[in-house]
């Protein structure tokens, strides 16, 4: 994955990391313990969703509504096929992104409104 993709989704290492809510906190953690043995396979998809998502192309805007992913996004994204990324060494990302737009455009659930 690009180097630069992963400091906007982790930050710049070395950086102090900011404080946040306590109540978000709380609520991710929480959330979070209840994924069981999923919980490192949903970070990984939530770290390429973000990706997907923050990616200069843009190409994710038709499935974004009020600056979130349309649910069929999250579905699509935690059903393909996806290999565990390198750290720092590649800049791949970890699915075929072609088959995950192929993938969102058959669902054809794009919100017009």
């Amino acid at each position: 994955m690009d180097p630069e993709i992963l400091k906007l989704l982790w930050g710049i290492p070395g950086e102090p990391v900011p404080p946040v809510d306590p109540e978000e906190l709380k609520t991710v953690f929480c959330e979070n313990r209840s994924v069981g043995p999923e919980l490192k396979a949903v970070a990984c998809r939530t770290m390429m969703l973000s990706a997907v998502v923050i990616d200069p192309s843009n190409a994710l805007k038709p499935w974004i509504k009020d600056g979130l992913p349309q649910d069929v996004v999250f579905r699509v994204m935690a059903g393909i096929q996806m290999t565990w990324p390198e750290i720092g060494g590649s800049t791949n990302y970890p699915i075929d992104t072609a088959d995950f737009f192929r993938q969102l455009i058959a669902a054809n659930e794009i919100r017009t409104d």
